[in-house]
């Protein structure tokens, strides 16, 4: 106690506020330093003491005053993909002198799924992976906030910013693409919530597509042809990306079935009927697997039928159907189905299947109506058709009283057959004809030809034959029957006389030749000394339909006794 003090103070040149005055007292007030360099700078004071006038030891104090530290990042700001790490940043600072340490704060926009720590005393700022919340498609930011110290002396905060693009999202329109045709182009957009996205995509198949391969597209909406050679449906595997500023989507699978070209197969290439006839149901085939083939189809017919097929489907058989041709159509005509397959709404290929139809044969017959013949007689009748190369066939059945009275299966034409009618009225022939071509066989035509009897005379028992007569007187009539029964038979007759054995003048009175139905008797006169005799020849003849026919003649024997 009673000790005096005394001071002065001396600044290094860094100190920028006035260095202090002297001063004297028990106490050194506290002094505000600004430092304006970037290291360390003291503040010296020399303290000088007396005690009853008498100097004491001296002494001195020093004040170091630190700098305003400052943070130097290596880079100020990263941009990063949601869901990639950022670069380390190292951190330094232009103090020397003393150790500065760093520490740092983390502010996340909205959106950042996990905000990075806070962090330090270090002298990098790690990197962090940062990533974006589902649903964030624009950039956000993450800052950091670093400040320097020198002990407990903050110095001046640094900012470093990472900018975090979020990954594009990419979706298809529509979500599934329908199958499309051999040939077709597919066609779907692409879309992402992110600005000003750019899309790549490429496709694969099977060497049966063309083409199987497309890389490093970028079309959008993607219209592309693709063409299918297999035999059932192949798949084109698409390969999407979005992109944009600098961030690319996951790959997104995109796939398009493509339908192959259908064809169809026929059992049998073509059929043949005859007009009028069914066809056989058609079953319809196809080369294609894996996919469901249905089938329709449109008729075409030659002029001349009459009942075309109706056009049908979709079906798995062109079902039997009646086809019948004109009645002055001759010649084979055509019915043509068009059949195409479809795999849904993709047309195959066409196929054409014929079914040609042979026409029936006409059958006419020349004469049309043909005359009576005589027993043992020839038939005379041809048979015609309008077909070409027609052959025709023929039976034909008669009573038992002719002969043949059964022929079957005879093909010769003209028709010439000898019958003989054994009877004694006109018999029928009914013949049974037909006319064939192309396996195609007309309705059986009947046709009749009559027989007719051949006739023979008959002589009356009274009065007798021979009948005798004297010259001079007259014979009785001689009325003249036939065998046959009806109406029709004439009778003509020639007369000579003998002596009996030579013919003769000698006897007189008879009439030939002549006609009728009988022998009228005559008075006959004979200059013989002998009996002679007149010796009719009777022939009968039965006329039918114009058509005469004549049997064999009969003899019926007058003698003739001379006058005594």
């Amino acid at each position: 106690a009673g000790a005096q003090f005394s001071w002065s103070a001396s600044c290094e040149a860094g100190i920028a506020t006035p260095c202090p005055g002297a001063g004297a007292g028990s106490t050194i007030s506290g002094q505000s330093f600004a430092n304006s360099i970037l290291s360390p700078q003291n503040v010296v004071y020399t303290i000088s003491s007396t005690y009853a006038g008498c100097p004491g030891t001296g002494a001195s104090h020093t004040v170091i005053v630190n700098p305003v530290a400052n943070a130097l990042v290596s880079v100020l700001e990263q941009t990063r993909c949601s869901g990639t790490a950022t670069d380390a940043v190292e951190l330094s600072t232009g103090v020397t002198g003393a150790l500065v340490t760093y520490t740092w704060n983390v502010a996340c926009d909205p959106g950042i799924s996990v905000c990075p720590p806070s962090g330090g005393p270090a002298g990098t700022v790690p990197g962090a992976t940062i990533s974006l919340n589902a649903g964030i498609f624009t950039q956000k930011s993450v800052t950091y906030t670093i400040t320097p110290a020198i002990g407990t002396c903050a110095g001046t905060p640094a900012t470093f910013t990472a900018h975090i693009n979020p990954i594009p999202d990419l979706t298809v329109t529509p979500a599934s693409h329908g199958t499309i045709c051999s040939g077709a182009t597919t066609n779907f957009l692409l879309h992402s919530q992110v600005a000003s996205p750019a899309f790549e995509w490429s496709a694969t198949a099977s060497a049966a597509i063309t083409p199987n391969s497309v890389t490093g597209q970028i079309s959008n909406p993607v219209v592309q042809n693709f063409s299918n050679a297999a035999t059932q449906p192949e798949t084109v595997t698409f390969s999407l990306t979005a992109s944009a500023a600098g961030c690319t989507s996951v790959p997104v699978p995109y796939t398009v079935s493509v339908n192959p070209v259908a064809d169809v197969t026929f059992a049998t290439p073509s059929q043949t009927i005859c007009s009028g006839t069914s066809t056989a149901a058609i079953p319809l085939a196809t080369n294609i697997t894996g996919a469901a083939v249905s089938y329709t189809w449109n008729a075409a017919c030659d002029a001349g039928i009459v009942s075309c097929p109706t056009a049908g489907g979709p079906a798995n058989s062109i079902p039997a159907a009646v086809i019948s041709l004109n009645g002055t159509t001759f010649v084979q005509k055509t019915a043509t189905f068009i059949v195409t397959p479809s795999i849904g709404a993709c047309a195959g290929t066409p196929s054409s299947y014929n079914i040609f139809i042979n026409p029936i044969p006409d059958l006419t017959i020349n004469p049309a109506t043909h005359p009576p013949i005589c027993s043992g007689t020839s038939t005379s009748f041809a048979l015609n058709s309008q077909v070409a190369a027609p052959q025709f066939q023929w039976n034909a059945t008669a009573g038992p009283n002719v002969a043949p009275n059964s022929l079957a299966g005879q093909v010769d034409n003209p028709v010439l057959r000898t019958f003989t009618n054994s009877g004694n009225v006109v018999e029928p022939i009914s013949f049974t004809l037909t006319a064939s071509a192309a396996g195609c066989t007309s309705l059986p035509v009947s046709y009749t030809v009559n027989v007719s009897p051949k006739p023979s005379v008959l002589f009356p028992s009274t009065p007798a034959n021979p009948q005798q007569v004297c010259s001079g007187a007259t014979f009785t009539t001689v009325p003249l029957s036939s065998s046959v029964l009806l109406p029709g038979v004439s009778y003509a007759w020639s007369a000579a006389a003998f002596d009996p054995v030579n013919p003769t003048n000698a006897i007189t009175g008879f009439t030939t030749p002549n006609t009728g139905n009988t022998i009228p008797g005559e008075n006959i006169a004979s200059s013989l000394l002998v009996q002679g005799v007149i010796k009719y020849s009777v022939t009968p003849t039965f006329t039918s339909l114009g058509v005469g026919c004549s049997g064999d003649p009969a003899e019926y024997l007058v003698p003739v006794n001379p006058s005594p």
